[in-house]
């Protein structure tokens, strides 16, 4: 089993794979099982997702054993059309649907939350012509790696 961010990430990952949504779709499909962590390998095929953990810091209030963080998530097509864009947009829809009501209890693990999309981008083609969404999502969690002594003081 994976321990800490890993097991934050697998976790994640795994909810908007498999999140069934309101048209009968899910992002582990459309994508093909392509939702990378950190970035795309060479080659990658389209569409595909890319999630990042970022703006990570812990909560005075709770001495340091609640995490908040922003789950950074982006679907890219190609090339940029109409239909590589309706495919992007739908990819996110979905994501808003799995994540924007998303909590997740595991004794080996801990307690990970979702309530809120920070933002939400269409992006321009640019230089790479490929359709883009990118979203940000409010992550709360209590990870069990932080709970060193169990208790607080």
């Amino acid at each position: 089993m994976a321990v800490g961010t890993l097991a934050i990430y697998k976790n994640l990952r795994d909810r908007l794979l498999n999140y069934l949504g309101s048209d009968g779709n899910k992002i582990g499909t459309l994508l093909s099982g392509n939702l990378y962590i950190g970035g795309p390998p060479q080659g990658a095929v389209f569409p595909y997702g890319i999630m990042r953990l970022i703006n990570a810091g812990t909560d005075g209030a709770t001495y340091g054993v609640k995490e908040i963080m922003t789950l950074e998530l982006e679907f890219v097509g190609f090339p940029a059309n109409r239909t590589a864009q309706r495919a992007v947009e739908q990819l996110a829809d979905l994501a808003d649907q799995a994540l924007m009501r998303y909590s997740f209890y595991d004794s080996g693990i801990g307690l990970i939350y979702s309530r809120a999309r920070l933002n939400r981008d269409t992006l321009p083609p640019a230089a790479t012509n490929a359709a883009m969404v990118r979203s940000l999502f409010r992550i709360d969690c209590w990870p069990k790696y932080l709970l060193v002594s169990g208790t607080f003081v």
